[in-house]
């Protein structure tokens, strides 16, 4: 006999019926796709203004975000997912650039994080550290290292976004 820890749907589950309810929770149905687009722009916009942006961060991240969520929710298959990641949150930031270059929004860094903060991992994150503290050293490193490698990978784009659009910047400058 199982007891589900989930305080929600807490049931007893019998043994014998284990596999029933794992192909119950497999094949249940998705989330509306509208309320994902609506949680994807209500979050990156309540990050935006949470992290100290403006409404107009608010909406620019908000419209990054939705993009995002489309990707998020096409599932589109990568071979890994610091890649995904990564790709993901490129395109999330090209579109808060010009959105900001359109004028909307007033500080880049604002829709920028607010965008940011939809790919990062954090349940991921905390089970891992979960893990550690509770004594599991190797699933906690493992789980771990799985966590920070896609947040490197999003680092990485963060970087590497005003670096290339100062460089093409500078080479439209030249005569």
């Amino acid at each position: 006999m199982i007891i589900s820890s989930n305080p929600t749907i807490a049931k007893i589950i019998e043994l014998n019926n284990i596999d029933a309810e794992i192909e119950n929770a497999v094949n249940q149905r998705p989330f509306n796709k509208y309320l994902v687009l609506l949680g994807g722009v209500l979050g990156a916009g309540g990050f935006a203004v949470f992290f100290g942006g403006t409404l107009l961060d608010a909406v620019a991240a908000a419209i990054a975000g939705f993009v995002v969520s489309i990707f998020n929710m096409h599932k589109v298959k990568f071979q890994s997912r610091m890649l995904y990641s990564l790709v993901v949150s490129f395109i999330g930031a090209i579109v808060g650039l010009l959105l900001f270059h359109l004028g909307v929004g007033d500080n880049i860094d604002m829709i920028m994080i607010g965008t940011i903060m939809l790919v990062i991992p954090g349940l991921a994150f905390g089970n891992a550290v979960r893990d550690l503290l509770f004594g599991d050293t190797v699933s906690g490193i493992i789980q771990l290292v799985q966590a920070v490698l896609p947040q490197a990978a999003i680092l990485l784009r963060a970087a590497a976004i005003p670096l290339l659009l100062r460089a093409a910047h500078r080479m439209q400058l030249r005569p």
